[in-house]
């Protein structure tokens, strides 16, 4: 574990989640995750029975914005020129 994972854990361990994650309902019934994985990574580790969540109904092509709009900034660029050269 890197050392701003050791921060966030810890914050999380004083402080809960602030802000939720965003998921979207599968239709199997369960949730895929839309942003916020190292937050509930963090959670994990920090051993929250739950972790606050929206749920938000998204079509495919929302999803995969949803992730691009969470990934680090040094990357996004290439990522988001993939994703529109495949369309």
């Amino acid at each position: 574990m890197d050392e701003e994972m050791e921060q966030m854990v810890e914050s999380v361990k004083k402080r809960g989640i602030l802000s939720p994650v965003l998921v979207r309902p599968m239709p199997d019934g369960s949730y895929q995750m839309m942003s916020s994985m190292g937050r509930k990574f963090a959670s994990e580790l920090a051993e929250l029975p739950t972790v606050p969540r929206i749920v938000r109904e998204l079509t495919d092509d929302e999803a995969i914005y949803s992730k691009i709009e969470n990934v680090p900034r040094s990357v996004a660029p290439k990522i988001t020129f993939k994703y529109f050269e495949s369309i």
